[in-house]
């Protein structure tokens, strides 16, 4: 479901960034374990707010700033009767900036910048994805004066 403004949850499970950068590409990791395409993420620590997470996940996986954080989407992601897991959908600019922190997981074996139009092809669960893709296109697409990623500062 989408967020109309910067809700608290409670019980976020995982936080996931979905960034572009100026020429309209995202970028994806290759999770070997799972064996599958996916998007920068993780859990959140204790006491980190849901930005924290997003701005950590993103340096550690791809090993650069992000820019202008929004919090987007809610995704409750049934894993059995009695667990649903939360999941919090960021959107966000890539800055030209390499991060001093490159921490990348054991599962993460390669990262890849995927043009917007090609992503639901590469990622697992394109039914899930599908919307939010579309609304990340949406983003990127609108006219430079309008869009919130413009600027080159950190909200």
């Amino acid at each position: 479901e989408e967020l109309e403004g910067n809700e608290v949850f409670e019980k976020i499970s995982r936080v996931y960034v979905l960034a572009f950068d100026n020429f309209g590409k995202v970028p994806l990791i290759y999770n070997s374990k799972r064996k599958i395409w996916g998007f920068p993420g993780g859990h959140t620590e204790s006491e980190e707010t849901i930005k924290q997470t997003a701005y950590r996940e993103f340096a550690e996986e791809i090993n650069h700033e992000l820019l202008n954080i929004s919090q987007r989407f809610l995704v409750k992601n049934k894993i059995d009767d009695n667990n649903v897991e939360h999941q919090i959908i960021c959107f966000g600019q890539i800055g030209n900036k390499k991060t001093d922190i490159n921490d990348i997981e054991e599962n993460v074996s390669e990262i890849s910048f995927v043009p917007i139009k090609d992503v639901i092809a590469k990622v697992g669960n394109p039914q899930l994805w599908n919307q939010v893709i579309k609304e990340l296109k949406k983003e990127f697409e609108k006219p430079k004066s309008n869009n919130y990623f413009k600027s080159d500062t950190k909200r």
